[in-house]
């Protein structure tokens, strides 16, 4: 079996759904379900390589891809930034060494674990983060393989975590909280790549007492 299996959604639908009231949701996607129901050893191992786009001197961000290789098949999976929105991919074999963008990548290896592609590719289609909107600080492709791995019951070593993203280190006191106020810390965005979450969560929790107080009066 070769072939390979986007959530690529179209710029045009991006734009309507974005223009109107309707979230993106999976459905809206080209995903191609894994029928592999089969549960079998699995070697899992963490690619990452340098985010050049996002990369300044004292910040440095990573893309995260988690391979899947089985005896007789391979698979990976990543979600990237597409329109604004953090959408899902996977296709059969490893990330493509050859691809420019691959240059300098480091390997983790993540163990041994008894899975099926199928079970995998429904905790893929399944994440939360899916098509919600893109954030340099939390809703990216590093989080998104962090709740990934701990669906499926991998462990991702907290080096691994503190090395390759500063934001995600940071705990998941501070991520449950951006994630509960998506739409105060969406616009700030760009704050978040340069200054971290703490700043704004302060910002966050700030402008929610201002406007609870007005509400008040």
């Amino acid at each position: 079996m070769s072939f390979f299996a986007s959530s690529r959604a179209s710029s045009r639908k991006i734009a309507e759904i974005s223009a109107g009231s309707r979230k993106l949701t999976i459905e809206d996607l080209e995903w191609q379900t894994d029928h592999d129901k089969e549960e079998r050893k699995c070697t899992v191992s963490l690619w990452t390589r340098p985010l050049e786009e996002y990369n300044h001197d004292d910040i440095t961000m990573m893309h995260w891809a988690i391979v899947f290789e089985w005896d007789d098949r391979t698979a990976t999976y990543e979600a990237n930034d597409d329109g604004g929105y953090l959408l899902p991919k996977w296709y059969d074999g490893p990330p493509k060494a050859s691809f420019k963008e691959w240059e300098g990548k480091v390997i983790q290896q993540l163990g041994e674990h008894m899975l099926s592609p199928k079970k995998v590719n429904q905790a893929a289609k399944n994440n939360r983060l899916n098509c919600l909107s893109y954030m340099l600080g939390h809703v990216n492709c590093q989080e998104w393989v962090v709740i990934l791995t701990d669906e499926l019951g991998i462990s991702l070593p907290q080096e691994t975590i503190a090395q390759n993203s500063p934001m995600l280190a940071l705990g998941a006191s501070a991520a449950g909280f951006i994630q509960g106020n998506q739409e105060t810390l969406a616009s700030a965005g760009t704050v978040a790549a340069t200054l971290g979450v703490g700043y704004l969560a302060a910002t966050a929790i700030s402008n929610n007492t201002t406007t609870s107080e007005k509400n008040e009066k």
